[in-house]
């Protein structure tokens, strides 16, 4: 059941008996709120909410976190700021009074938020030393597709270094309102009875700016705050792997929209896509990402940042053309000579390394293999890569992008481009 309390907050519940309850509780104040002055407080804010406010410390607060048994977690993204927490049911209004205060009354110490800024940093960290720059986007769709559509944020470490507490405090104070606060609870308790715990434990004022239009948040949507000289945007689809047929339908499909690191061809007029884009598109690719039971089909571009969001609008519209129209029997002849050469060759270059001896076993070895994918290829037609471009057309894709999230379009408006709307 939903609805909206006098003060503001949105209450949403499900009735459920268990001993366990769970709270999610979502602020709109994330990424794409922040000032220029302001860029990555988000992220800051998210390893420093629940540190001291006018009730309890840091030390209080982890105590008794620690003492209820309970299971929290802070999330941001581009869109908003979660807290999600599984109690017991008994524990149920404690832990609601202690967000409540958390959100409502926070402190911010310096030595808190300096301890924020240092895990921020090692967040950083982390990703820089797992992900090369040049496969950021596709390792970020592969962690994506794996685990299930969900919002990410990475903070580069110089936006990080400028914030200090009163920057902090400054993005809480505008941002952190009644208004944009929606509690959710899964428990065994009825719908007024969590409206009235919310309208107890959450004392946040109501927004100054009552008609500013709020962005909906976005599954799928993952944005990494990177180098502003250049925009990054990746669209990736699922693309199964697992069966020698779809592999092969992938691999041609790549073959005939063009080669990762060539420009995308627009089907129909033969001109690339950044003559169509009136040269304001420095880039733009496919790429086919197979694993062992999954995969990820995708569409890359690289844009300078005074033209993105027009130059991504006309992106879409090439794929949406791309999409619709499909290959033509001579197409398809050509990306299936390419795709067989490209399978072949990579064969033969795995096995050079091999000694004669290991390489006589190796082919005998893999040959039925080897054989099986090459006539997969040679029997992908016209009507199976059309069937996998309707489906593009008609799901939604998960969208990376790298750059200012203020300036990058919403993935439901990316989505509606290339669906020709």
């Amino acid at each position: 059941m939903l609805s909206k309390l006098q003060t503001g907050e949105q209450v949403l519940t499900w009735k459920r008996k268990s001993d366990v309850s769970q709270i999610i509780v979502n602020l709109k104040a994330g990424a794409r709120h922040e000032k220029e002055s302001e860029r990555g407080v988000s992220h800051v804010i998210r390893h420093n909410i629940l540190g001291s406010n006018r009730y309890n410390t840091i030390i209080s607060n982890t105590r008794a976190l620690f003492h209820i048994g309970a299971d929290v977690s802070v999330e941001t993204s581009r869109d908003n700021i979660s807290i999600r927490v599984a109690c017991g049911s008994r524990y149920l209004y404690h832990v609601l009074d202690f967000i409540g205060s958390a959100l409502s009354y926070p402190k911010n110490y310096y030595h808190e938020v300096h301890y924020a800024l240092q895990s921020c940093l090692i967040d950083h960290d982390n990703l820089k030393a797992n992900l090369l720059p040049e496969y950021i986007l596709e390792e970020l769709h592969e962690k994506l597709f794996r685990t299930g559509y969900g919002n990410s944020l990475y903070v580069r470490s110089d936006c990080l270094s400028k914030i200090r507490e009163h920057v902090v405090e400054a993005y809480m104070n505008r941002m952190f309102s009644s208004d944009r606060l929606t509690v959710g609870v899964i428990s065994d308790l009825s719908h007024p009875f969590i409206e009235e715990y919310v309208s107890e434990c959450f004392e946040l004022p109501r927004s100054p700016l009552e008609d500013e239009v709020r962005p909906k948040s976005h599954d799928g949507e993952s944005v990494i705050l990177g180098d502003s000289r250049y925009f990054h945007s990746a669209f990736g689809y699922p693309a199964p792997s697992f069966d020698d047929n779809k592999w092969a339908a992938f691999c041609v499909l790549q073959k005939y929209l063009g080669a990762q690191e060539n420009l995308l061809s627009c089907t129909g007029s033969r001109s690339h896509l950044s003559s169509a884009l009136d040269g304001t598109l420095i880039k733009a690719s496919c790429f086919y990402i197979p694993y062992d039971k999954t995969g990820v089909f995708g569409f890359y571009s690289i844009i300078p940042p005074q033209n993105y969001s027009e130059s991504l609008k006309q992106l879409c519209k090439c794929l949406n053309s791309v999409f619709t129209t499909g290959p033509t029997e001579s197409d398809l002849k050509r990306a299936i000579a390419l795709a067989k050469l490209d399978y072949i060759s990579k064969f033969e270059s795995t096995n050079q390394i091999l000694t004669d001896a290991m390489l006589e076993v190796s082919r005998t070895a893999q040959l039925p293999q080897w054989e099986q994918r090459l006539r997969s290829i040679e029997e992908v037609s016209v009507s199976h890569i059309r069937s996998i471009l309707k489906e593009f057309l008609d799901s939604k894709p998960v969208m990376v992008s790298m750059g200012d999230p203020s300036y990058i379009p919403a993935l439901d408006d990316a989505v509606s481009w290339m669906k020709g709307s």
